[in-house]
């Protein structure tokens, strides 16, 4: 057995006489989420690829790319790396694919966490000096995986149909750089049709933890053991946001003041250049506010130089850049890339953010990389700073609830606003009526809303937080890509400490009106309705094309409470509240939340 896991997630320790300890603790624990063996089913039609295999990871999705993979464990991420040699790397903890634990109640090494499988491979002909490679880093952002744990790459026989073990390496006590792995494939009996491969890392399965980054996947041909040079220009951290001092804001508290002058871009030019470098020209972007274009620049200075294999930033003006006058909500995305030289993979070469202008504001930047919680203290009060544009009425909260290693859905708490008193916490303005209870969003970095009884008035800066009803720990995301965005603050409510830990919590305050939307996508399914939504009876779901679309409706839990392909779903029986509807087609896969009443 293993130590309780005590990675990544902070924990700030209260006294049970109602003072507070001063001292503030950090876990190296990881965040929550099969134990990993699946059977392997015989291969059929569609789930057979050939060579070559090369992914970076860089492509737009959360899940593994569906044309070289064939599972959807791991999750993809640009923020959890620490030093990554392009943007996006698969990413193993103790999660399924919707960012749920595996096991809660596991929390040892004895069996596979987490995997990433590749499809069937059809050779076409007999594979000459056939080479996997890779790079893979313990941690990053994440939790540290311990002696115990272990990342192994494992190769299927067809023959025998049988996995076997070609390379593992055990976790440590420190997070590292990315390291470069090739190994042959040349036992004869996974030459053959039907050989395919995969990474399992072993670790805790009741959270985010023992995490393991992997990236630059290559299977090939016609390699040798000393190919293991990336040699190309990539990005290497996502794109930033564009606004002061959030990263969303409310459409009727924007104006164009709010723009920054300038973004920052981080790439890096790996490998061996020649004479002189590549030539690239940087920081060509397009900004589009709903769909039209609204500023371009096509026009760039082209650097060359031989800075290979460190990161570098260049800037790209903004200003002047018009998105008002607005009139309701509405959607900006910026798209930056650089062009010339054409080396490696080209997805890599651009990176995009898409900022909804609805009616929240947010100080991070939607990825929880740790998780957040107070311990020990009955009546733990956590607020952060907010200071809205303009006086206007607070009607509730998002609120990311991360897997900390303990289910939060045990848990309750109250919403709060106070004062800003000398730049802390006040008197309370506003304590709810209702207690509310955690709920975890269906997919990784989810928020979710929680309504006030009422309307609360917002005269300025103020403190909005949430007061525990017990001594467990509510954990919620958190953001250390982001740091100290906003003050934040904990105690109970006579004595308030300010947090010193440079990071971001994921709770962002909403106004004037209750969200209409609360459905998002994850590989967007088009023209999918879904519908009444809240919904007492019956569910409907609409498509231009039904063919292969499948349903599945899930408390928030995760628990599957039912399932098929009809048109409707019968919900008249089940628990009035909040579930999630997974729609799935051809690869695809869209989340819907609904709301049962």
């Amino acid at each position: 057995m293993r130590k309780a896991k005590l990675n990544f997630k902070l924990l700030l320790f209260f006294l049970l006489s109602g003072t507070l300890s001063a001292q503030v603790t950090e876990e190296v624990v990881q965040l929550q989420s099969m134990p990993m063996g699946p059977a392997p089913a015989f291969k059929t039609a569609g789930d057979t690829i050939e060579l070559p295999i090369r992914d970076d990871f860089s492509a737009k999705r959360t899940f593994p790319n569906p044309d070289f993979w064939a599972d959807r464990f791991v999750f993809i991420s640009s923020t959890i790396p620490v030093g990554p040699l392009s943007i996006g790397a698969a990413v193993f903890d103790g999660t399924d694919e919707n960012g749920f634990p595996y096991n809660l109640a596991n929390n040892t090494s004895d069996s596979i966490a987490d995997v990433l499988t590749s499809h069937y491979i059809d050779f076409v002909g007999p594979p000459q000096n056939l080479y996997l490679s890779f790079v893979y880093q313990r941690a990053g952002n994440g939790d540290v995986p311990e002696i115990t744990d272990s990342l192994a790459v494992q190769f299927w026989a067809p023959t025998d149909s049988t996995w076997n073990q070609v390379w593992a390496v055990a976790g440590s006590s420190l997070a590292d750089n990315f390291k470069s792995v090739i190994l042959p494939v040349d036992d004869p009996k996974f030459l053959v049709d039907g050989f395919r491969f995969r990474f399992a890392a072993r670790g805790a399965q009741n959270g985010v933890f023992d995490i393991w980054n992997i990236d630059y996947v290559e299977l090939d041909i016609n390699r040798n053991v000393n190919d293991t040079l990336i040699s190309e220009p990539a990005f290497v951290r996502q794109h930033p946001y564009i606004l002061n001092t959030f990263t969303h804001m409310p459409w009727f508290h924007y104006n164009d003041q709010q723009l920054l002058t300038d973004v920052t871009l981080t790439y890096r030019r790996n490998g061996v250049a020649p004479g002189g470098g590549w030539s690239l020209n940087l920081g060509k972007y397009t900004i589009k506010k709903d769909g039209l274009l609204v500023k371009d620049r096509l026009t760039v200075p082209v650097i060359t130089n031989n800075f290979q294999n460190v990161d570098l930033d260049f800037s790209v003006p903004l200003q002047p850049l018009f998105l008002a006058p607005v009139t309701g909500e509405f959607t900006v995305d910026m798209r930056t890339w650089f062009d010339g030289t054409a080396e490696g993979l080209r997805s890599n070469d651009t990176v995009e953010v898409r900022i909804p202008f609805k009616n929240y504001y947010a100080f991070d930047d939607g990825t929880a990389e740790r998780a957040y919680g107070i311990l020990n203290q009955t009546n733990a009060h956590f607020a952060i700073q907010l200071q809205p544009l303009q006086p206007d009425s607070l009607r509730g909260l998002f609120i990311n609830f991360a897997h900390g290693g303990t289910d939060a859905t045990l848990n309750s708490f109250k919403i709060a606003v106070w004062s800003f008193k000398n730049g802390v916490p006040g008197p309370a303005i506003y304590i709810s009526d209702s207690i509310y209870t955690p709920v975890y969003g269906y997919y990784h970095n989810d928020f979710m809303p929680f309504e006030l009884d009422e309307a609360v008035y917002l005269p300025g800066a103020v403190f909005i937080g949430i007061i525990q009803t017990n001594a467990t720990a509510i954990h919620m995301g958190l953001d250390i890509n982001t740091p100290n965005a906003t003050p934040k603050y904990y105690g109970n409510g006579f004595i308030w400490y300010q947090s010193l830990v440079p990071s971001t919590v994921m709770l962002r305050p909403y106004l004037r009106y209750t969200p209409t939307n609360f459905g998002t996508a994850e590989n967007v399914l088009e023209n999918i309705k879904v519908y009444p939504n809240p919904a007492q009876t019956l569910l409907n779901i609409a498509a231009d094309d039904m063919e292969d679309l499948a349903w599945t409706l899930l408390n928030t839990t995760g628990q599957i409470v039912a399932n098929g392909t009809e048109r409707q779903v019968d919900v008249a029986a089940l628990p009035r509240g909040l579930y999630i509807l997974r729609l799935s087609q051809k690869g695809n896969v869209a989340h819907q939340k609904i709301i049962l009443h």
